[in-house]
């Protein structure tokens, strides 16, 4: 196990923006999650459990789909009863093969996610989800915009985390407000409507509240101390090289010239 005193946490106050380019995010997410419900398992009556989950996508990559597909295999034969030899004579020749690399059609990709249980009955009465790049673009979102519509029709609670400030964000009845990251609860008492958390890279992580069924109040999940665990798991403050730039999109200029202020903190 690693030393506390030795770990380094990150320089930012909240989200760290070099954890969001495809080098480190898959990681994060999967540490995050289960730091998270790490953190709601603690703070769950004891009638409820927090259970980890996984779902598999088939992404199919969008150049595939915007190819025109012509014939399989085109036959083609020789009028004069075979290949012929540059004397008129027919000969046996070795054939060589042409490689060409296969087409994946359909690429499984595997998330985890948070499902809130009664622990008597195993009613599922809230799901946690922490969005990834394969859900803000391409097949992957389609999916996951069907399930995110299952969910809410069974009128299940549903926690929805957005750390990307990449991709598409989740489409609601109204404008979101600018922001750089996300919570969406969408208490499944209160259809259709949705509580929606923003903050920018300046700010902490928050506090975000996991309905459950009433009367029980709801659960809290410290965003921040569910970060910090999995941070200081995965020991990022040795991997990640702070005196490049983040990965993109690119911040404003204010925010780009505060952001490279902070990460100078922790170069030694």
């Amino acid at each position: 196990m690693n030393d506390p005193e030795n770990v380094v946490p990150s320089p930012f106050p909240g989200m760290d923006p070099y954890l969001e380019g495809p080098a480190y995010f898959p990681d994060l997410h999967s540490r995050l999650v289960n730091s998270m419900s790490e953190v709601i398992g603690a703070n769950l009556p004891d009638h409820y459990h927090a259970h980890l989950c996984e779902q598999v996508l088939l992404i199919e990559p969008d150049e595939i789909l915007n190819k025109e597909v012509g014939p399989d295999v085109t036959v083609t034969k020789d009028r004069g009863g075979g290949r012929s030899s540059p004397g008129g004579a027919a000969s046996v020749g070795v054939l060589e093969p042409t490689t060409i690399p296969n087409v994946v059609r359909l690429d499984p990709y595997t998330e985890i996610y948070i499902e809130i249980r009664h622990l008597r009955t195993q009613e599922l009465v809230a799901v946690v989800e922490l969005l990834s790049p394969s859900n803000k673009s391409g097949s992957g979102r389609v999916q996951y915009i069907e399930k995110r519509e299952s969910v809410l029709r069974q009128r299940v609670h549903l926690i929805e985390i957005d750390l990307l400030r990449g991709g598409k964000r989740l489409q609601l009845a109204k404008p979101l407000p600018p922001a750089h990251y996300y919570a969406f609860v969408s208490r499944g008492n209160h259809w259709p409507n949705c509580d929606v958390y923003d903050w920018t890279i300046r700010n902490a992580l928050p506090i975000l509240p996991i309905p459950l069924h009433a009367p029980d109040p709801d659960a809290a999940l410290n965003l921040a101390e569910a970060f910090a665990l999995a941070y200081h798991r995965a020991r990022y403050d040795r991997q990640i090289d702070y005196t490049q730039s983040p990965p993109p999109p690119a911040f404003d200029r204010e925010d780009a010239e505060w952001v490279a202020q902070t990460a100078r903190t922790a170069v030694k």
